[in-house]
């Protein structure tokens, strides 16, 4: 958070709903937000609209945990997307 809005090149987030590292996924939504915020070029959400902000208090619907199990492939996705 202390960072996420001085970025200056593109920001995916690939989430599910079960974070990895933290607790709850809900920080994913506070890091979008705050990306916005700060001016980050270009942010999106897994396969949501780029540069759209969300309420905390109603979050979309994050990555079913099944689709963990083709990850490489969905970040293979996005970077050809982002290349483009």
């Amino acid at each position: 958070m202390n960072f996420i809005g001085k970025i200056r090149v593109p920001y995916q987030r690939i989430q599910s709903e079960k974070d990895h590292v933290q607790p709850t996924n809900a920080h994913a939504i506070d890091l979008i937000n705050a990306a916005i915020k700060g001016g980050v070029p270009w942010v999106r959400l897994n396969d949501y609209p780029p540069n759209q902000t969300y309420d905390p208090k109603s979050p979309p619907a994050m990555f079913p945990e099944p689709l963990d199990r083709q990850l490489l492939q969905i970040v293979i996705r996005y970077a050809h997307e982002l290349a483009q």
